[in-house]
């Protein structure tokens, strides 16, 4: 278990330097991803302000419920993003070959192959 976590941390390692070769790519996105999550926030900010109650339901708890949300969401994007690529990509094109061939498990080695940045985003608004 401890050769897979020590595994999981090279891999985010090695993914974050890969997308921080093109530094304001990387800038964009980090901000893109704030302002995603801010915009949604002042979207119910904005719309509660007109409206005070909708169908009973206050401010605070449609954000405790948006923010609810988004923990698992955000679990998802971090962990198992890449699952979607299995047989949209890998298995299509035949790629997954290359999993195969490795000396670790092929499910591992997807599910760590990529990070989502976006992930942390949602995690922080949750």
């Amino acid at each position: 278990m401890k050769k897979y976590q020590r595994m999981h941390l090279i891999f985010i390692r090695q993914y974050l330097k890969q997308i921080m070769e093109y530094k304001a790519d990387f800038l964009v996105g980090v901000v893109g991803v704030f302002l995603t999550q801010g915009l949604n926030m002042l979207f119910l900010n904005i719309l509660f302000q007109h409206i005070p109650l909708l169908d009973g339901w206050s401010f605070h708890q449609v954000a405790f419920i948006y923010g609810f949300s988004l923990i698992p969401k955000g679990i998802d994007h971090l962990f198992f993003d890449n699952l979607w690529a299995l047989g949209q990509h890998l298995i299509r094109k035949g790629e997954f070959d290359k999993y195969l061939t490795r000396p670790i498990s092929p499910l591992f080695h997807i599910l760590v192959e990529t990070f989502q940045i976006d992930a942390l985003g949602e995690l922080l608004v949750g």
